[in-house]
């Protein structure tokens, strides 16, 4: 749908939010809406997101902040 209004892959990452639907992580598309996370997502959560390379995860499935700063250390 709208295909016309897409950004062209060119292999980054996109962060975007009120998706509609319920996942978090899609391939290199993130979800950074409150709907997806039960919170809001930080920027360190985020580059933990990138560098873990997922490619798929449920929204409200995703782990707590607190995980993501103890596996940085």
């Amino acid at each position: 749908r709208y295909a016309e209004f897409r950004p062209e892959d060119e292999g980054h990452w996109l962060l975007h939010g009120h998706i509609h639907d319920l996942w978090a992580v899609n391939g290199r598309m993130i979800n950074v809406g409150f709907d997806a996370w039960g919170e809001p997502i930080s920027i360190a959560r985020i580059a933990a997101l990138m560098k873990r390379g997922l490619r798929f995860q449920k929204a409200l499935d995703a782990p707590l902040e607190s995980e993501f700063q103890s596996s940085e250390r």
